[in-house]
C-alpha cells in the first residue's frame, strides 16, 4: 500500500513572490474597504427623521430639506443632491368619494402644469390602506434654460373625513430609480 500524497494549495501562500503577497494584501484592504463604505452609504441613506403637520407624520429621510406649506398642502421634502426629486403630502376635503377627489386634482394639475399628460390611473396600496395612484408628466420651462420634463405619482388614500395625497416628483430621467424610496416615504405616512 502507497501513502498518500499530502494535498497542498496550489496558491500556497509560503509559495507566492513578494509581489504576489503585496498585491493579495492590497487587494484585501481594497474589498474591506469598499464594503465599509457602502454599508456606511447605506447607513446614513436609510436614516429618516419623522416630521408631523395637520395631524400627519411621515419618516422623511434625514439630509432632506424640509418645507412647511399651506392650504392643502401639509409640508414637502427636497433632496439636495438631486435637483427636482421631491415628496410631499397634502390632506384634501373629500366631500363625497375618493374617485371624485382623484378627477378633481388631475383636472386641476392639467389646469396648472405645462403639457400635463396623465400616463396611468390604478389601483394602489400602501401600508396595508388601499386607494388610487396617478403617475403623471409635465413639463417645467424657464427663461434661459433647456425645458425640463417631470414625471410624477400621486398616491390618494383615505383618511377619517378627506384623502390623504402623497406626492413623488422627479426629473424623468431618474424617476424609475426614485420610486423605492418614495414607495418607503408612502408607508411611513400615518395620519
Amino acid at each position: 500500500m502507497t501513502a498518500a500524497a499530502p494535498v497542498r494549495s496550489i496558491a500556497s501562500w509560503s509559495r507566492l513572490t513578494d509581489d504576489g503577497r503585496q498585491f493579495l494584501a492590497v487587494a484585501m484592504v481594497v474589498v474591506v474597504g469598499l464594503a465599509a463604505g457602502l454599508g456606511l452609504k447605506l447607513v446614513s441613506e436609510n436614516q429618516t427623521r419623522n416630521v408631523t403637520a395637520g395631524g400627519v407624520t411621515a419618516g422623511t429621510p434625514r439630509s432632506w430639506i424640509y418645507q412647511s406649506g399651506a392650504g392643502d398642502l401639509l409640508f414637502s421634502v427636497r433632496d439636495p443632491l438631486h435637483p427636482g426629486l421631491q415628496y410631499s403630502v397634502s390632506l384634501v376635503a373629500s366631500g363625497s368619494d375618493l374617485a371624485r377627489v382623484v378627477d378633481n386634482q388631475v383636472r386641476a394639475k392639467s389646469g396648472i402644469l405645462n403639457d400635463f399628460q396623465q400616463l396611468s390611473r390604478e389601483p394602489a396600496a400602501s401600508a396595508g390602506r388601499t386607494g388610487q395612484a396617478v403617475t403623471y408628466a409635465y413639463v417645467v420651462t424657464r427663461e434661459g434654460r433647456a425645458p425640463a420634463v417631470i414625471q410624477g405619482r400621486d398616491l390618494y388614500l383615505p383618511a377619517a373625513g378627506s384623502v390623504l395625497v402623497i406626492s413623488l416628483q422627479s426629473p424623468i430621467a431618474t424617476f424609475d430609480d426614485a420610486l423605492p424610496g418614495f414607495n418607503r416615504f408612502a408607508d411611513s405616512v400615518r395620519s
